[in-house]
């Protein structure tokens, strides 16, 4: 599923009357600044921003930096740990201390949930600020799967095909590589690309889709 560009604003309207409930848990657990962008690719949109708006205008200039990391991993993303000027200038002032959780969903669309303030995120609670901001941001791509209407699975060419057979008989990515004598930022890219013609969330989504297809059912049987 991808979001279309056209019309993009329009229809996010009830995806973001929906999400401002969201953020209230992390608001709650003490965070002053809660924010949800949608990324989708090389475009960012706003979902949600509550707190102290005063920090605004920090959290927008550095958000740029923190999406780019976010892009290629599942991990949260503390802000300190980012020596971009852009970032660092946003953590000089009352924005001491932020941290994002990158939750994805089908091919290049994920959620980003922000938390920040002062001071500094401890180890005190931070199983349930992660628990919490993965919700919000699973709740965030559910509300997307209703407010757009899910793009057909489309067929997989033979190489996708044969990188998610490899991955359903159990193989880790660097194994399927070995497999096929490619590098493992290529099965990366092919699995990317099989989750976008899929509709998948995840890699386990996209081999269980492509099974229930029929696109693995045979040639997984056969071996």
């Amino acid at each position: 599923m991808a979001v279309p560009s056209s019309r993009a604003g329009e229809r996010l309207q009830p995806l973001r009357s929906a999400a401002g409930a969201h953020a209230a848990p992390l608001l709650a657990l003490g965070y002053p600044v809660v924010m949800v962008s949608l990324i989708e690719g090389l475009h960012a949109r706003p979902v949600d921003f509550a707190g102290d708006t005063s920090l605004r205008a920090d959290v927008d200039r550095a958000l740029p930096f923190v999406i780019d990391r976010a892009r290629s991993q599942t991990r949260p993303l503390v802000w300190s740990s980012l020596s971009r000027p852009a970032v660092l200038d946003a953590l000089s002032g009352p924005l001491r201390h932020a941290m994002s959780l990158p939750v994805h969903g089908p091919g290049v669309v994920f959620a980003l949930v922000t938390v920040g303030g002062m001071p500094a995120i401890g180890a005190d609670g931070l199983a349930d600020s992660l628990r919490v901001m993965r919700d919000v941001g699973g709740a965030v791509l559910d509300e997307l799967a209703a407010v757009f209407d899910p793009r057909p699975t489309l067929p997989l060419t033979k190489c996708q095909t044969e990188t998610l057979r490899l991955l359903a008989q159990g193989l880790a990515q660097k194994d399927v590589a070995r497999r096929l004598g490619i590098s493992v930022t290529a099965v990366g890219r092919l699995v990317s690309r099989s989750m976008d013609r899929l509709g998948a969330w995840n890699q386990t989504h996209a081999v269980a889709k492509a099974m229930l297809s029929g696109q693995l059912r045979t040639s997984v049987a056969g071996e």
